[in-house]
């Protein structure tokens, strides 16, 4: 009979911890890119995160980050979206996909710019999709979009 060793004994671990001694490792540092907190409680926190770029690991983040809002703000609901570029940039994690949402930025501005085709919000996001030619042909047309919006005067600012 062959004993086995279990993963987490000592010589299989690269750190060992005095039970006499504790340790505190910060290994978790998230920063999420945007946390909106409601003043009223029965909506849920919600923690927000962009993604331009491949990244496989970005499910795992989102929930540990609603995990460690669940904490601070214990009672209240946590959720997470996570808004990607495109489709193609969201690496559909199991079985993460089933608690975090997902917009694609792409097919919003699409949607958005067909009902809507002079809402500001389309003349700030199309830039991100224009080839560098059509982008100097239309900054102007976005700009003015903006400028001309019904937007109050601190947002026109910011987005301008």
């Amino acid at each position: 009979m062959t004993s086995q060793r279990s993963p987490f004994s000592p010589q299989n671990s690269r750190i060992v911890v005095s039970a006499a001694e504790p340790v505190s490792t910060p290994i978790f540092a998230f920063v999420p890119d945007g946390v909106f907190i409601p003043k009223d409680e029965s909506f849920p926190i919600t923690i927000v995160e962009t993604q331009f770029q491949p990244d496989n690991r970005i499910y795992g983040r989102i929930v540990i980050e609603m995990a460690l809002a669940q904490d601070e703000f214990v009672g209240r609901s946590v959720q997470g979206a996570i808004l990607f570029r495109s489709r193609d940039m969201d690496p559909q994690t199991q079985p993460w996909t089933r608690v975090v949402h997902s917009y694609y930025l792409d097919e919003l501005l699409h949607s958005l710019a067909e009902r809507s085709p002079t809402h500001p919000l389309v003349a700030v996001f199309r830039p991100v999709f224009d080839e560098p030619k059509n982008l100097e042909a239309h900054a102007s047309d976005y700009y003015h979009q903006i400028r001309t919006s019904d937007l109050n005067a601190n947002t026109k600012e910011t987005l301008q």
